[in-house]
């Protein structure tokens, strides 16, 4: 079973000695784009939008990528 992360979760990716933080946005299940990269995200496959800490930027991964901060 994939994770599941709600919008304002609070969360991290990356290696855990220097992790990017941020928080979700929203859960994506249809295609969307990010500046030029295309989230592939479908119903069966979901990705989430987040909008990283550092720079505001938004970024897309799959939910097994990432981890809630506090957990």
């Amino acid at each position: 079973m994939a994770k599941e992360f709600d919008a304002g979760d609070q969360i991290e990716w990356g290696g855990r000695a220097d992790p990017t933080r941020g928080k979700i946005k929203r859960k994506l299940t249809a295609h969307y784009k990010i500046k030029n990269y295309d989230v592939p995200a479908t119903a069966d496959d979901p990705w989430y939008l987040i909008e990283t800490d550092r720079t505001g930027a938004e970024a897309a991964h799959k939910p097994d990528s990432l981890r809630k901060v506090g957990d």
